[in-house]
Parts: structure tokens; sequence; C-alpha cells
């Protein structure tokens, strides 16, 4: 009866020790989420500041969506625009100037898989193009943020060059050359 008592005992300080340990873990949860919380509004209001100031110098334009730009250099070639793939090199940096990306190489990108900042900036560039982006949270990562690199409510400046665009494949039409191959080869497979 000694050991019985004694291990039903041990089962309780063990659901106490667990539920303390629960109980802890909640807590630093909730630490995290009011430490990430004031984080982004204090990322907000620098960045609705930066914004603001930033609208008013020379040369800067602002696009109804918020997203603010700057061309450095004017090229003369193609559009980007939505389904295409582009060719850049960049460098992105917070408003305090921390490079948080960059790409001294040309690296490609479809452009459907960028934040709506970077889509909405490339599709006024042209092929030859240096422009500088200002992109409020909203058009980037917004109170996500992205990893310990860009913490939410962030304000991203990329600087871009548009070295190509690389047009997306037209859609087949219904009856088109492609389709009616596939309807011959299915049969044949059908046969094997």
């Amino acid at each position: 009866d000694y050991y019985a008592s004694r291990g039903l005992g041990d089962v309780y300080k063990r659901q106490d020790m667990e539920d303390t340990l629960h109980a802890l873990d909640q807590k630093l949860k909730e630490a995290m989420q009011a430490k990430q919380a004031a984080l982004a509004k204090k990322n907000l209001e620098e960045g609705e500041k930066f914004l603001s100031e930033n609208k008013t110098k020379e040369g800067v334009q602002v696009t109804p969506s918020g997203l603010q730009y700057k061309i450095i250099t004017k090229g003369d070639g193609e559009t980007a625009k939505k389904g295409d793939t582009v060719t850049v090199t960049y460098k992105g940096t917070t408003i305090d100037g921390k490079i948080f990306d960059e790409q001294r190489e040309g690296v490609d990108f479809p452009l459907d898989n960028m934040i709506p900042g970077w889509i909405e900036g490339i599709e006024l560039m042209t092929e030859g193009s240096e422009y500088e982006f200002y992109i409020p949270a909203n058009l980037a990562y917004g109170e996500a943020g992205a990893g310990d690199a860009i913490a939410p409510n962030s304000v991203l400046i990329f600087d871009v060059k548009l070295s190509s665009v690389k047009k997306a494949a037209p859609k087949a039409e219904a009856g088109s050359a492609p389709e009616a191959a596939n309807e011959q080869a299915a049969p044949e497979a059908a046969e094997k």
C-alpha cells in the first residue's frame, strides 16, 4: 500500500510539473507576441514617417497603391507583365540602411512570385532601366515580416536594374496543335 500511494504521488507531481511547464510556455509565447506587436507598431510608425518625407524628395513618384519609386536610368526595351520572367540585379535595404539581400549577378524571377510592391514596380520599368523602389509594408511582407532579415511592418528600399524580360508563353487555345497531338498520342499509349 505504501508503494502504491507513493507511485500515485509521483504521478500527481509529474502532472503538476507538466501543468507548470505548459503555463510557462504559454506566458513566454504571449510575451514574444507582445514584443512582436510592439515592434510592428514602431516599424509602421517609422515607415509612415519615412514615406511621408521621402515622397517630397526630387524625382520620387508615388503610385495610387502607395509605392514610391525614383527613375535612376530609363531603358528602352520590353516591359514585363504578370506571367513573365525577369532578369534583375538588386540591393534590398531597410530604411535604416541595413542590407538584407543583394544580387550583383543577374537572377531570374517569375514576376508572379514576388511581393506586390516588386510586381508593381517592375511593371513600370523597361529593359535596361534602373529604379529605386520604396515599398510600404503593406506591399512588402506586412505584419508577418520575413524571418530574421525583415522585421514586421518594414518599409523596404530596393535598387533594381531590369536586364531582360522573358515573355510568358501564350496559352494554348482549344483545338490547337499541342492539344491535338496529345489527343493522337493518348490512344497509342492505351494500346501498349
